[in-house]
């Protein structure tokens, strides 16, 4: 690595990992092409009124990218939860629509009008393409403290960061909570 004439990461959080390894290494943190719209710090759209009580999570669910938060969490909580994407299981009291196409992922967001975008992740991302996508839409963003999301998360209004550990009763209220307030913003 030490001959590489440069290395680049797409997060703070990328690099720290490489630096806690390789201390020595010389990183330049580069944003994706796609968040050259994100260093604009955009206002979220979001119109409490027309949206509908829904909490929607985007992607492929394994355990560590939060599946069984996401299924327990849906069984306590009042709130339409849907998933655009997938389980590695069958989630009970979730509204899976399956495999979606990359290039129709904004369409799909925009005709379920979710009230939050939910990131349920018990593992770090270093970057999160779906959160790309849910930023772009400009809808409220539910996200816990690990990885990239408080950092790519940190200039956008109307997100909200909870403590990923939580056990799930505390994620179901922190997000009522958070739900709550959109409504009030009105």
């Amino acid at each position: 690595l030490n001959s590489i004439n440069q290395i680049l990461a797409p997060s703070q959080y990328a690099k720290n990992i490489f630096k806690d390894y390789f201390p020595s290494l010389k990183i330049e943190v580069v944003c994706h092409s796609d968040a050259s719209f994100f260093l604009k710090k955009p206002q979220i759209n979001f119109d409490p009124i027309k949206s509908n009580d829904i909490v929607l999570v985007l992607g492929a669910l394994s355990k560590e990218k939060g599946a069984d938060l996401l299924q327990n969490v849906a069984l306590i909580n009042s709130k339409n939860i849907f998933l655009l994407g997938y389980a590695y299981k069958k989630l009970h009291g979730v509204y899976e629509f399956g495999q979606y196409n990359k290039s129709e992922i904004a369409r799909l967001i925009k005709q379920i009008n979710p009230r939050i975008i939910w990131f349920p992740a018990l593992w770090p991302e270093t970057y999160s393409y779906t959160l790309s996508s849910a930023i772009l839409a400009g809808i409220p963003i539910f996200a816990p403290n690990l990885g990239a999301f408080p950092e790519r998360l940190k200039d956008i209004k109307n997100s909200r960061i909870y403590c990923w550990n939580n056990d799930y009763q505390l994620v179901s209220d922190a997000l009522d909570e958070f739900s709550e307030e959109l409504k009030n913003c009105s």
